[in-house]
Order: C-alpha cells, then sequence, then structure tokens
C-alpha cells in the first residue's frame, strides 16, 4: 500500500525509537556507499548516478499509476546530464517533464520551493506547458476539460474529439460533454472539423497546441 492511501497520511506520527534504530542503520549503509563509490572510475560514478536516477524516476511515477519505459527514462536523463551512453532512444514529452521536474528537486534539493518553481514543475508536468499555463490559467478551464485537453495532447491519443467520446472519457453526461466542448470551441482551443450532425467532431486548433506545447 502507499503511504498516500493511508488515512490521514499528511498528519505524520512517528516513534523515535524506532526510527533512530533504522536512520542509524541507514546512515551505515550510506557511508558504505558513499566509500565504494569513491573507489570507482568517473564513468562508473556516471553510470551508477544514471541507474539510481532512472529507477527513482520509475518508482515515483508509479505511485501516481504511470508506468514509464525505462530505457525512455534513462535516455531523457542521459541527454540532460549530457551523459554519452549508447543506444539513445527517443522520448516522450510526458517521461521528458518528470524527468525535468526530478532533476530538479533532487539537484538543487536545498534551493528555496518558490511559486515560481512549482510553476515551471506543473508546466513541466502538464502538457499545457508554461505558455498554455498563462493562456488558460486567466480563465481556467473546469477538471474535465484540463483531463481531456491533457489526453488528446499525448502521444498515444487516437482520431479526434466527440460529444459522445467526451462524454465516455470525463464520466460525464453527453449534454455536459456539448456545454465543455462549446467553451473549448469559444476560446479557440478547439475547432470544429468539416461535417456535421452525428458525424460533427473537433481537434486541437493548431495555434493553441503550438501554446499548448511550448
Amino acid at each position: 500500500m502507499w503511504i498516500h492511501k493511508r488515512k490521514n497520511w499528511h498528519d505524520f506520527i512517528w516513534n523515535d525509537k524506532v526510527i533512530a534504530y533504522k536512520l542509524a542503520e541507514i546512515r551505515h549503509q550510506q557511508g558504505f556507499l558513499l566509500g565504494r563509490m569513491q573507489e570507482l572510475g568517473f564513468e562508473l560514478k556516471q553510470e551508477a548516478n544514471l541507474n539510481t536516477l532512472t529507477r527513482d524516476v520509475i518508482k515515483s511515477s508509479a505511485i501516481e499509476g504511470e508506468n514509464l519505459n525505462r530505457e525512455e527514462v534513462r535516455s531523457s536523463i542521459a541527454r540532460r546530464l549530457g551523459i554519452d551512453i549508447g543506444g539513445l532512444v527517443s522520448t516522450s514529452r510526458s517521461v521528458d517533464g518528470i524527468v525535468e521536474v526530478m532533476l530538479d528537486a533532487t539537484q538543487k534539493f536545498s534551493d528555496p520551493l518558490t511559486k515560481t518553481r512549482l510553476f515551471n514543475w506543473q508546466a513541466a508536468l502538464f502538457p499545457t506547458g508554461r505558455s498554455g499555463m498563462k493562456q488558460i490559467n486567466q480563465d481556467p478551464v473546469n477538471e474535465r476539460q484540463n483531463n481531456i485537453l491533457n489526453m488528446m495532447l499525448k502521444d498515444d491519443f487516437k482520431g479526434y474529439m466527440n460529444t459522445s467520446k467526451y462524454a465516455k472519457l470525463a464520466a460525464c453526461s453527453n449534454d455536459t460533454a456539448l456545454r465543455d466542448i462549446q467553451d473549448l470551441k469559444a476560446r479557440r482551443i478547439l475547432v470544429q472539423n468539416e461535417g456535421g450532425g452525428r458525424s460533427t467532431s473537433y481537434r486541437l486548433q493548431k495555434k493553441s497546441m503550438d501554446l499548448l506545447t511550448l
């Protein structure tokens, strides 16, 4: 069970005696690990660091139900850290965003957690991006719309959006789906494709999509 699934998980209660023993054990293992790391050459240290960060990103994402491809994560980290490894694969924007946040959080852990830093993390994690946040956040979309836009911006999203598809994905009525779509259309985020009636469908407007994915 993940900690966030426990009742009142945010109200931390601990037993000093139990934790002190565990912390001493961890500190001992940490010292042992640091000693071993000092014996390694530069390339081996880089490889060890790359493997650790890759595992951390994958495990952290698993908490949120995201099962990331290990090779994509490894390649994204290697590119950002300038580590020269063979067999780099192409990476999706979602993987790059998660890696960006993880590296910033772990490598700059002593930096203040400012609003700007949090906004940058949010921009990296969600496909709307920094410019998209400015365009949309001045008059925020609702949670259903936000979820649908995120789905449409993912690489594996197939086809266009229509009322029934929106209703199914957002778990809402067709009337609610239509109102949400019309609102997004009015904002020039969605544009209606040619055709009408039961075949009416919508796509992300290219100009808006370019802004959302910056």
